[in-house]
Formats: structure tokens, sequence, C-alpha cells
């Protein structure tokens, strides 16, 4: 057996709690259930599950790495990229987190967010760290931006920020 083979499975088992946390999300609009409604959805033990994450809350951050990884920045990615200007790109990357914001559905509303810091846990990095693949999108686009120059000689930085 290999090593490759071995890392898939546990990859597979993990990603079954992720997945049923996250339709028992979108099916209660909150993160009220418990990690045995977890293990109930996913058909594995409550064994199995503290063997990948230490508690609810490490699940809940894994969802939400997920949702950032797999539908938001991708989602982000089209949207930007079909802007050849830097600057054109970098606002509908802003609108496009703005409106994610106020949505009532998607994966920036407020009952996806990161669980909130529980005593002895490291969540503000733990959050950085799942926030790391939009993080560098943001990064990527204020490369290019620096690289060019303001399409305009009227639209002063203070405008462009704005």
């Amino acid at each position: 057996m290999s090593l490759r083979s071995a890392r898939a499975r546990v990859h597979a088992r993990s990603d079954r709690f992720v997945a049923a946390a996250t339709r028992l999300l979108h099916e209660k609009g909150s993160t009220d259930f418990t990690v045995q409604d977890v293990v109930d959805r996913s058909r594995m033990s409550i064994r199995t599950f503290y063997q990948y994450f230490g508690s609810k809350e490490d699940l809940l951050l894994a969802v939400y790495e997920t949702v950032v990884a797999r539908e938001a920045v991708p989602r982000l990615r089209k949207r930007i990229d079909k802007f050849s200007d830097p600057l054109c790109a970098a606002q509908a990357y802003i609108e496009a987190i703005v409106g994610s914001l106020t949505a009532k559905t998607g994966p920036c509303r407020p009952d996806v967010d990161p669980p909130p810091e529980s005593p002895g846990r490291s969540l503000p990095r733990r959050s950085r760290d799942a926030m790391k693949p939009q993080f560098e999108l943001l990064v990527d686009l204020i490369r290019d931006i620096a690289r060019t120059q303001l399409p305009r000689r009227d639209l002063t930085f203070e405008t462009a920020a704005g």
C-alpha cells in the first residue's frame, strides 16, 4: 500500500466530515448542530471524528477553509479575471467581498464565518490560515496594480482606494 493511497484515504475521511457539516449548515442555516449530528450524517464514528478534529470549532474552521478555497476564491478569480485593468479587477474584488458580506447566502454570511475564539485556542492564526487562498489572491491584485500606472491622470490614489 503506497503512502499516496493512505493520504488519499485520510483526506477522504476528513472530507466526509466537512461535507456533512456543510450540508448541516445549509439545512439549518446556522452552526446549531452537534458533533454527533455530523458523525451521524457522515456515517462514521465519533472516535474517527476526534482523530481528525479536536473540536467542533476545528471542524467549522475546516468547513470555512474549504468554502474559501473551493468556492469563494474561484468565484472571485472568475469575477476579476474579466478585467485587464488591475484597478478594475481590484474594484470587482472589493465589490464581490462587500456583496458577499451583505448577502443572505454564501460563504461569508455570518453563520459560516469562523467560530468565535475559544480559551486556549489560537483561532486568529488558524483563521488567517483558512483565509490564505483569498489573501493570496488579494496580494496578486495589489502586485498587478503596483506594476501598472494609473489608467487616467485625473484618478488620484485616494479615488482609486475609494
